[in-house]
C-alpha cells in the first residue's frame, strides 16, 4: 500500500466509525446498519447483535424521546493488512429526554467507553465487521 493509499484508507476507516455514530444520533437506523458488513456483529450492552437486520431492528427500537450525542476522541486506525483494520477510540456519550415543548434536552453524561471497530474492506468500501467497547467511566446518576 502506498503512502497515499494508506492515507485514503485511513480516512475511509475513520469515516465509517464516525458515520455510524452520526446515524445513531440522527435516528437513521438504515444508515447505521449499512456501516456494517452483511454479517457484522455489534456487542451492544452485553447483547451481541449479528447482521445488519438485527442491528437495524435494535436501532429502530430506541425510544422516540431519547436524544443522544456521541463524541469520538483519541481515534487511531491500525491496518492489520490491506483488507482489515482496527479503529480504536474513546467514546463519550451524552443522553437526555426530549421535553414535550420540543426544546433541546438537558444533557446527562451516559459514560465514557474505550471502543474498537474491526473493519473489513468490501466491494462497497470499508465496513464494520465487529464493534465492541468497555466502560472506562460510568455516567452521572
Amino acid at each position: 500500500m502506498t503512502d497515499l493509499e494508506k492515507l485514503m484508507n485511513h480516512q475511509q476507516c475513520a469515516d465509517v466509525t464516525m458515520r455510524f455514530f452520526l446515524a445513531l444520533d440522527t435516528r437513521d437506523p438504515q444508515a447505521g446498519a449499512e456501516c456494517f458488513t452483511g454479517d457484522g456483529q455489534w456487542d451492544r450492552q452485553g447483547n451481541v447483535l449479528a447482521g445488519r437486520a438485527a442491528i437495524r431492528a435494535a436501532l429502530e427500537q430506541r425510544p422516540a424521546d431519547r436524544a443522544t450525542a456521541h463524541v469520538i476522541s483519541n481515534l487511531l486506525v491500525d491496518f492489520v493488512d490491506d483488507d482489515h483494520a482496527q479503529v480504536r477510540f474513546h467514546l463519550t456519550a451524552f443522553e437526555g429526554s426530549v421535553p414535550s415543548d420540543g426544546q433541546p434536552p438537558a444533557p446527562r453524561l451516559a459514560g465514557i467507553r474505550q471502543a474498537t471497530d474491526s473493519l473489513t474492506r468490501t466491494r462497497d468500501g470499508w465496513r464494520i465487521a465487529d464493534k465492541r467497547s468497555r466502560a472506562l467511566f460510568r455516567g452521572a446518576a
